[in-house]
């Protein structure tokens, strides 16, 4: 079907042409809404008056499917050939051809956006990696269809998408194969110091592991075997060395069972921490239920020994929480994941101060307050350790909540009485409930050592700023 279609007034004083053989087309809109068109056989006829066409540019062309004279635009996929000429045309009449972007301005926004994914995707979520992505590019392509719209200026979109899209999917997954390895990493790297499925959160959630150091409060436990210097001079190396593997793998497994980590081994000696790798609220709970349940394994461990014929262990304890830094520490080519500060040192000594008590098990004020709800415990004495001159309360740690006897019960509340006596001075009524106490409770260490202390004090007074404080001189 022959058409003609007519387009914009002719002006002979206009001049008008385009300083390149190609160009973009800036197109008008949809054939059937642009340029008026009207059939040769209708102007022919006269249907259509002929004083329409005066004055206009006028192409004559088919715009039948048949003819294979169409090819696709922005608009269609099937487009009229003619309505080519005629908005080339009407672009060279307006002057407004699409201004195409220089390919380095392409350039520049295929290696900014490739820069972009690969320094952003690993410091970020994968969704919000997938979303910022996203929205990047739609954000992009709104720009440049604004830009071809309304200033006439053609972008080129697909490739600096296509680079943001393939550095995003490159970098996610590169992330996700590092990734993998760093939790493979630091399973291998706690799996010998906590429990498992510790180690299974920190895997899922290595954010909650700031290496490198932090002030975290936590609980620490320092123990040791009473003795062992001895014990070991009747043993050879090898009964030795399996003496050590028993006790140290009892030990260890029920730290592990309550979430503790452990910090190292110097002989018989074992150092543990609560709250870290990752945050504990119930550290102090779990580092006092952990002890006292390590104390029954003793008491199982003990038995055993004694049925080989070896002699029996009896370890000492001492826990303190508090403010500690906690991290990887040591130098660039050695270092260990452990803890450092007062709190740890204060806890040392802890341990050391049992001797002076006959006890096994010392916790701080600190822990007790944070594990009370759980634990029966009897406070021991104002002590001032060594290197410290202010005093604080320990307490021995006696059983889980519920777990004392009648007996205990009993000797404990003379005990107290006994204790508040004796810092009141009044050392005669003290010894006599203390000695009530070895009547209810025989052979209780801490009751002994009141009553020497009583005694000495009968016989020497202290002096009138006496303020009931043991001062440790030794560590």
């Amino acid at each position: 079907m022959e058409e003609i279609l007519a387009g914009l007034p002719l002006s002979p004083a206009v001049t008008w042409g385009y300083p390149s053989q190609e160009a973009l087309i800036n197109y008008r809109g949809p054939e059937e809404d642009t340029f008026p068109t009207y059939s040769c056989a209708a102007i022919l006829d006269g249907t259509i008056p002929r004083e329409w066409l005066k004055g206009k540019i006028v192409l004559i062309g088919s715009t039948a499917l048949g003819l294979y004279d169409h090819y696709p635009t922005p608009f269609s996929a099937s487009f009229p050939g003619l309505y080519f000429h005629a908005n080339v045309i009407d672009n060279l009449w307006a002057g407004d051809f699409l201004a195409p972007s220089s390919p380095f301005f392409t350039l520049f926004w295929i290696l900014f956006f490739g820069l972009l994914a690969g320094v952003a995707v690993p410091r970020v979520t994968a969704w919000v990696g997938a979303l910022s992505a996203g929205a990047i590019a739609a954000g992009f392509w709104t720009a440049g269809y604004f830009l071809m719209v309304k200033k006439l200026y053609y972008m080129e979109l697909v490739a600096p998408t296509i680079s943001l899209l393939g550095c995003y999917v490159a970098a996610f997954f590169y992330r996700f194969i590092v990734e993998q390895r760093e939790k493979a990493g630091i399973k291998r790297a706690f799996g010998v110091y906590v429990n498992p499925h510790v180690v299974d959160q920190i895997a899922k959630n290595p954010e909650g592991l700031k290496l490198g150091g932090e002030q975290r409060e936590m609980t620490v436990m320092f123990s040791d075997v009473a003795g062992f210097t001895t014990i070991s001079e009747n043993l050879s190396p090898q009964e030795l060395v399996h003496l050590l593997n028993l006790y140290l793998t009892a030990m260890t497994d029920t730290i592990m069972k309550f979430d503790g980590t452990v910090d190292k081994y110097e002989g018989d000696a074992i150092m543990a921490f609560w709250g870290a790798p990752l945050v504990q609220p119930s550290h102090a709970r779990q580092a006092c239920l952990a002890v006292l349940e390590n104390r029954d394994r003793l008491r199982q461990l003990n038995e055993e020994l004694s049925k080989k014929g070896l002699r029996n262990l009896d370890a000492r304890c001492g826990l303190n929480t508090g403010p500690m830094n906690v991290g990887n520490m040591g130098s660039n080519q050695k270092f260990n994941y452990t803890v450092m500060g007062d709190s740890v040192n204060l806890a040392s000594r802890l341990e050391g101060a049992n001797k002076q008590y006959g006890t096994n098990l010392m916790v701080s004020e600190s822990t007790y307050a944070q594990a009370k709800d759980d634990i029966e415990v009897r406070e021991l004495d104002l002590l001032r350790v060594k290197g410290k001159e202010k005093p604080i309360k320990v307490f021995e740690l006696v059983c889980r909540k519920g777990g004392l006897s009648e007996a205990q019960k009993k000797g404990v509340a003379l005990y107290d009485e006994a204790l508040a006596l004796y810092r009141k001075r009044d050392f005669k009524k003290a010894l006599a409930r203390l000695e009530a106490v070895l009547s209810v409770l025989p052979g209780d260490k801490p009751a002994e050592t009141y009553i020497r202390r009583a005694k000495d004090y009968i016989d020497t007074p202290p002096p009138a700023n006496w303020d009931g404080v043991f001062v440790m001189t030794t560590k």
